[in-house]
């Protein structure tokens, strides 16, 4: 440890001099100087120009020979020369007590500075600890965000994908003049799978599809699932499954939890659209999709159109021109269409165009006594046949027509290509309970009599023609059908002449079928539209009721 001399202010080792080696003072006013170099006392020391003396710069008297030193004008390496007048200098005698004062004011000044160091130093300390309470406030809440950050990704990560399908609605409308229909979908489906073909839009894009003129417009169902953007929604559902576990070393996709029953597509109005009418679609969805366990939750929707830009053409209603026409009664009823043989009109609005009788089931639209297209009627499925329709239920007549470019080529457009039909004022099948009026039993007997007439009049072996009785039968099992529900059956006898002029009684029926009784009591229809058959030569009655009849019919004498 370096210590300065307080008497003479020179800097030396305490352990190897116990004295000043300046001065040899052992004086007790020592300040410690800590580990110094020895070249301090050239900037804390001067020499006396006198004597030579080595002693601090603050004490400006040499303590040797009291020669007054001015370090401004003196150097330590120059020596002192005196007064140019060598004139006697008196000083004032050395007083030791002067340089002790001196000292500890020197000292109490050095200490003083040492305690404004360690309070500066203080003061850097206490602004290097705020620095630090900063740093570590910032590097928290850096850990605390990255430990935030952290669990966000792991919950995206183990949590489900939530999908609104709102976001992917398109609210463009396609019509019938951008609707792009020379696409090949056959080569396209070879090509893609069933389900990659249903997730996808059509050439025109997402949208709404609609077909037809301004008025007669119309939906397909089918076609409602255009309305998403299927590339856009595979895309985000693709880029979050990413970040989901893989699952045989791929990533999961769109494809592995959807398939073409997955979503629901309905629609309040697909007929007869107008511009300005209001098309809401409905999209139906499950809650959760899961594979591999991972979720998404897709939320369903709906979307409303407001219908613009129809084309506004001239268009005619067919079904104008046809009838529907049932057979058979409440429960077994059959549906059918009729157009009058003696269809031949103009068709209003449409001046130079008329429509014509080409068949039972179809009209013949013609311009200039030319056919330029024909128009079928028909049902969704084959109504001639049997059907067992019931009163309050319907069926739906449908056309074509034969010229898909009538449209185009003479601005014609068909309406309406469908009508909806109810079925109602269905008579019942007469049963063994009914009741049939003599009027009624009368016009049967009439037109009975003018059928055997007409059958056996010209031979005179056959005379005499009375009604001998008549029956009325109904099946025992309704829920079976053999050949008929019901019967009226009138038998009559006759006399026939045989080769051998012999004369026989003999029997023959006129045979009615399928009678059916109205709402009010009467039978339907005329006797000619209920007539089966004719048969003779029976030795009695019974026979005929054995042979027509058998045990699957209830049988009952009017």
């Amino acid at each position: 440890m370096y210590k300065m001399c307080g008497k003479c202010g020179f800097f030396y080792d305490d352990v190897e001099n116990p004295q000043c080696p300046q001065c040899g003072e052992a004086s007790d006013v020592k300040t410690t100087i800590g580990n110094q170099p020895t070249d301090i006392n050239e900037d804390y020391s001067t020499k006396c120009p006198n004597c030579g003396n080595v002693q601090s710069k603050d004490i400006h008297r040499c303590l040797k020979c009291s020669e007054i030193i001015d370090d401004e004008k003196q150097e330590i390496s120059e020596p002192f020369k005196g007064n140019n007048d060598n004139t006697d200098i008196e000083l004032p005698p050395y007083s030791e007590a002067d340089d002790i004062s001196s000292s500890k004011k020197e000292f109490t000044e050095h200490s003083n500075n040492n305690a404004s160091t360690v309070n500066s130093n203080n003061d850097n300390h206490n602004s290097i600890l705020n620095d630090y309470r900063k740093v570590a406030a910032i590097v928290l809440s850096v850990i605390f965000v990255l430990i935030i950050v952290v669990i966000v990704i792991v919950a995206k990560s183990n949590g489900p994908i939530k999908i609104n399908l709102n976001d992917y609605i398109s609210n463009n409308i396609c019509t019938d003049q951008n609707i792009q229909t020379d696409i090949d979908y056959d080569d396209e489906y070879n090509q893609r799978s069933e389900v990659a073909l249903y997730y996808s839009n059509y050439t025109e894009g997402p949208g709404l599809r609609i077909y037809g003129y301004n008025q007669y417009a119309s939906l397909e169902t089918s076609d409602l699932k255009n309305i998403i953007d299927w590339d856009s929604l595979k895309r985000d559902i693709d880029e979050q499954l990413s970040h989901k576990r893989k699952y045989e070393k791929r990533y999961l996709d769109f494809y592995d939890f959807f398939d073409v029953d997955s979503f629901d597509f309905s629609v309040d109005n697909s007929d007869n659209i107008s511009n300005g009418d209001s098309v809401c679609v409905t999209v139906n969805t499950k809650e959760n999709y899961m594979f591999n366990n991972v979720t998404i939750e897709l939320s369903g929707c709906s979307y409303t159109y407001e219908i613009d830009g129809l084309k506004t053409v001239k268009a005619f209603d067919p079904f104008d021109y046809v009838t529907f026409i049932h057979d058979n009664a409440n429960g077994y009823a059959s549906a059918g269409c009729r157009v009058n043989e003696d269809l031949n009109e103009n068709i209003e609005g449409l001046d130079g165009f008329k429509v014509t009788y080409y068949s039972e089931d179809t009209i013949a639209i013609e311009k200039d006594d030319y056919i330029i297209a024909k128009i079928e009627f028909y049902f969704d499925d084959d109504t001639k046949s049997y059907h067992n329709y019931k009163n309050g239920e319907t069926v739906t007549m449908y056309c074509s027509c034969s010229n898909y470019k009538l449209t185009d080529e003479y601005d014609i457009y068909i309406g309406v290509s469908q009508k909806e039909y109810t079925f109602s004022n269905l008579g019942e099948y007469a049963t063994k309970s009914s009741t049939i009026s003599e009027e009624e039993l009368s016009k049967f007997a009439d037109y009975a009599k003018s059928l055997i007439n007409k059958k056996y009049g010209d031979y005179d072996y056959y005379s005499d023609f009375k009604l001998n009785s008549a029956y009325i039968t109904d099946l025992k099992d309704r829920t079976k059908y053999i050949s008929c529900h019901n019967n009226l059956c009138l038998i009559y006898s006759y006399t026939y002449e045989t080769w051998d002029d012999k004369k026989e009684t003999k029997y023959l029926y006129v045979m009615f079928s399928d009678l059916i009784i109205s709402s009010s009591g009467e039978i339907e229809f005329t006797p000619e539209d209920y007539y089966d058959r004719i048969n003779n030569d029976y030795d009695s009655v019974d026979g005929i009721l054995s042979y027509c009849f058998g045990d699957s019919y209830n049988v009952v004498k009017i």
